[in-house]
């Protein structure tokens, strides 16, 4: 035999188990090793697949691997870390050469009803029909019913008709049916809450299998998997690092299961361990998994522990519409039965936050959460079943067997404002998670944290089976399915009780509690430090206000609304801008009509800078920021008509002009002003065209912008002390760079000061100079330090002490020693 064809529970305890005695003959002549089904080897079974593969492949080498699996989301990038091997994707051609038409027929309560009345009108036009179940046992009955009528089972050998009684509960299920071959798959919807999902939603018919969950590091299985490697052939220290289990051999080791070798770097079983095989189920984590049948005795699948003792309780209603008549260790018998009652299990659930791996900002309609991944110690408890009846209240019936238990597991945490007395809180996302990840509805345990205020979705497998990372990335579309599922069964009397209060915390995850932030969030940066100049601290100016004038923005033209998107505004919280109080010299009413040469952009108190420049600084007025966003990149709801495109493109706040204090100054005595000893390494940016003004005569004893004086003269009247707005300043400071960057970035050359991205920053000062800097005055150099491409100061001013500071905001400039020797001369007289 060059070739083995096995499932893997006869892989495991039939084969593997025996491997160096009744099979070993095998392994010399074994090449390639037939996965079938793979796509069923989720959750549990995937880890478990892993090290199958790996205790084949000791065993013989490299064997070439032959899977079949359906259509599923992600093949490409799941397989190699389900299989330890890169694969080669083959579609088969077996698949129906025709097109298929699936439709959906809501039936009501009687699925028997409607499908004997479609039946009776097929046939009297000769089509060949085949009717089948949703599972065997239905097949079963249905045979009995119709008898000779039509074809009733599984062959698509003759007819071309398909009659559903049912939807497919399982994605797997759905895609076998139709690559049948049937030209017609007529599906029997009934009130089911997937089925009426797929009535809302038809396309989700012809998707592909969702994506599929597998475990990354589960310790459970592999100290389980590590224990049946040894006992095939003794583990090596390079398998160790390979399989990166150094942890788990150094634990078992320490536990007296794995004893070492003579030879350094091998382990073995120890002489009192039981066998390993017997502890290991390919489809659970920990325990044996449980079988289920129908009441003809076939195989329905299996389950893991973790939902058969949350699910599988006497009386429970089972997906889809099935009722467990009995349970016990090994498997669940079920009974066909009618959609005229529900279940929901009643659990005493207590919760400890272990650890937090991962977090994300989930974007919900127009509603910013954050989504969290997080492990957990769960304890749970069923008490009882909630049973719904249509038309009545649900009431809560005891269970004959509790069962208690415990376990570390996975779980995502998402905030929610639940209501109170819901009893089946998170019932909606369990309904449509088969249509989100490959996986059962009963894989979740859902609790609602009242006092934290969020709802916990755990796994009920312990270690982690990949369910939760799955979920992690896919959320958005999970809320979604949720959504239209609640929303669907709202107004069917037997779900409304879980139904309503689902859709109402559902719905309420899309009203926003505050303004968007996504928009203000995602601005680019350089978008953000221009905005940030009309973004400073209010403060009531020292002198007059002038009234404001009604402002109206220019209008917008006709096609401009019809074209355009919606345009709204957003601006920085004032509140964003510290403010610091500064005492500044005055301005002399002569100088009042000048006072257009600098023209502010921020609704403060407008005052002079305290140092001396060679040109007036002038900074441009900046415009009304209107910026267009996409409606459907912030989530914004787009307004109803023309009239609401106009209030909001064009609500723009205009503050109000300021009337520029009244300041008196001494004259200035005949002598030359001092000026830049060198030129500053960031040039002032481009001053706006202003008209020509005229300069008073030399001789009048008012001095021109050019000639303003640092010093004040001995005879010099007291002038009064006006607090000013530093973050005014540090503001259009920020805007005049911003100007300048954005000038330079359409030229090719770079501008004169502008650094390039290799370019090594150089320090301008170095400890012990004495600078001049705005606002503070004049002080010592005390440290000078390049930090992320930027140079940073700590300057020690005297008696407001040692500051922080950057030079390019505050304009610092070094003060020369002829400057100094001046200004102690000028002090001396």
């Amino acid at each position: 035999a060059q070739l083995t064809l096995l499932t893997y529970d006869d892989l495991h305890r039939r084969v593997l188990q025996w491997a160096d005695r009744a099979w070993k003959w095998l392994w010399p002549r074994l090449q390639f090793m037939a996965l079938p089904a793979l796509h069923h080897a989720r959750g549990a079974t995937g880890g478990h697949v892993l090290w199958l593969v790996r205790r084949v492949e000791r065993l013989v080498g490299p064997v070439q691997l032959l899977v079949a699996l359906a259509p599923v989301a992600g093949a490409d990038s799941t397989l190699p870390r389900l299989l330890g091997h890169s694969m080669r994707l083959i579609a088969a051609g077996s698949g129906p050469t025709t097109s298929t038409l699936v439709a959906l027929w809501h039936t009501g309560a009687d699925r028997q009803a409607t499908l004997r009345q479609i039946v009776a009108g097929l046939s009297r036009h000769q089509l060949a029909l085949t009717v089948l179940g949703r599972d065997h046992s239905e097949t079963a009955a249905l045979e009995a019913s119709f008898q000779a009528e039509v074809a009733v089972g599984s062959g698509p050998e003759v007819a071309r008709i398909a009659l559903v009684a049912g939807v497919p509960a399982f994605e797997d299920d759905r895609q076998r049916l139709l690559r049948a071959g049937y030209r017609l798959i007529l599906l029997l919807a009934g009130d089911t809450p997937y089925e009426r999902l797929l009535l809302a939603q038809p396309e989700l018919l012809g998707q592909t299998l969702p994506a599929w969950p597998l475990p990354r590091a589960n310790r459970l299985i592999n100290v389980a998997e590590l224990m049946c490697v040894a006992s095939e052939r003794p583990i090596s220290a390079t398998e160790v690092e390979d399989w990166q289990v150094a942890d788990h051999v150094r634990k078992l080791t320490e536990q007296g299961q794995l004893q070492p070798l003579a030879t350094d770097g091998e382990w073995q079983p120890a002489a009192v361990v039981s066998d390993p095989y017997e502890r290991i189920d390919p489809h659970a984590v920990r325990g044996q998994a449980i079988g289920v049948v129908d009441a003809s005795g076939d195989a329905c699948g299996h389950v893991t522990p973790g939902v058969a003792e949350r699910w599988g309780l006497v009386g429970a209603v089972w997906s889809p519409g099935r009722v467990v008549e009995s349970s016990g260790k090994v498997e669940v018998i079920l009974a066909a039965t009618g959609e005229d009652h529900a279940t929901w299990p009643v659990e005493v659930v207590r919760v400890v936050v272990r650890d937090e791996l991962a977090k994300r900002s989930l974007q919900w309609k127009q509603h910013r959460l954050e989504l969290r991944r997080i492990t957990v110690h769960a304890n749970a408890r069923v008490r009882g079943l909630i049973e719904l009846w249509p038309g009545q209240q649900p009431r809560e019936v005891p269970v004959a067997r509790t069962v208690e238990r415990q376990w570390e597991a996975v779980a995502l945490a998402l905030p929610a404002e639940i209501p109170e007395g819901h009893l089946a809180a998170g019932w909606a996302l369990l309904a449509t998670l088969p249509v989100v990840v490959n996986s059962s509805p009963g894989a979740l345990l859902p609790w609602y944290d009242r006092a934290q205020a969020q709802l916990l979705l755990i796994e009920v497998d312990p270690g982690g089976v990949g369910l939760v990372e799955a979920l992690y990335t896919q959320m958005e579309r999970w809320l979604e399915l949720a959504q239209q599922l609640a929303q669907a069964c709202a107004t069917y009397s037997l779900y409304a009780p879980f139904a309503a209060p689902e859709l109402q915390w559902l719905q309420a995850l899309k009203l926003p509690a505050v303004r968007p932030v996504a928009a203000r969030e995602q601005v680019p940066v350089k978008e953000m430090v221009a905005r940030t100049a009309a973004a400073t601290v209010e403060h009531k100016p020292q002198g007059e206000v002038a009234t404001p004038l009604p402002q109206r923005a220019p209008e917008v033209p006709q096609e401009a609304r019809r074209r355009g998107p919606v345009v709204r505004t957003y601006s920085m919280p004032a509140s964003a801008v510290p403010s610091v109080a500064l005492a500044v010299p005055q301005v002399p009413p002569e100088l009042e009509n000048e006072r257009s040469d600098v023209i502010m952009s921020s609704p403060v108190a407008q005052t002079e800078l305290p140092m001396e420049v060679d040109a007036p600084l002038a900074v441009a007025e900046p415009k009304p920021r209107v910026e267009q966003v996409d409606d459907i990149a912030w989530g914004l709801d787009a307004p109803a008509g023309p009239e609401a495109v106009e209030d909001i493109a064009w609500e723009v706040d205009v503050p109000p002009p300021l009337a520029f204090p009244t300041i008196q100054r001494a004259p200035v005595a005949s002598r030359e002003p001092m000026r830049r000893s060198t030129p500053p390494r960031y040039p002032p940016s481009r001053p706006v065209a202003l008209p020509p003004r005229q300069v008073p005569p030399a001789n009048n004893g008012v001095p021109t912008r050019n000639e303003v004086r640092r010093d004040i003269a001995p005879d010099r009247p007291p002038v009064e002390e006006r607090a000013g707005d530093v973050g005014g300043m540090i503001a259009r400071l920020r805007q005049l760079r911003t100007t300048r960057d954005s000038g330079a970035e359409g030229s090719d050359t770079p501008a004169r000061g502008t650094r390039l991205p290799d370019e090594p920053v150089e320090p301008r000062f170095k400890r012990g100079d004495r600078v001049q800097c705005v606002p503070y005055g004049e002080g010592r150099v005390v440290e000078s330090v390049v930090i992320g491409g930027r140079e940073q100061l700590r300057i020690d001013f005297g008696e407001d002490g040692i500051i922080e500071v950057d030079p390019v905001i505050s304009l610092v400039r070094q003060v020369k020693q002829a400057q100094i020797a001046t200004s102690e001369e000028e002090l001396s007289d």
